[in-house]
């Protein structure tokens, strides 16, 4: 259970280094759009997950901040993925809150 955590962990802390493009459809580009509007503009995706991020650490009564399941706070992650333009191209655009954070085309997506 340590490993997954700490796997999770430092994966969240890379995903901003990850490009951004942008998903255009309908000829609206949807940088930060509501889970609505990417519905509306893009239609269905082809397929939905979702994870947990490991958010910042949180004191409790004065301790030392440890990394420990207890002092995380977890913020989860949809991502839906979308198939568009004339050469197929993949997109994956994630949700936190309800809004897009980001937009990873291709192959940008890291492992």
């Amino acid at each position: 259970m340590k490993k997954i955590l700490y796997i999770l962990f430092n994966v969240s802390l890379f995903l901003p280094l990850a490009a951004h493009a942008d998903l255009i459809c309908k000829g609206k580009r949807l940088n930060g759009f509501s889970k609505y509007d990417v519905l509306r503009y893009c239609g269905k995706p082809l397929m939905k997950d979702s994870y947990l991020k490991a958010g910042r650490l949180s004191s409790q009564q004065g301790q030392a901040n440890q990394a420990s399941p207890k002092n995380v706070t977890w913020t989860e992650v949809q991502q839906w993925f979308y198939v568009s333009g004339h050469q197929k191209t993949s997109y994956t655009v994630e949700f936190e809150g309800g809004n897009i954070t980001i937009i990873i085309k291709g192959k940008d997506k890291p492992l």
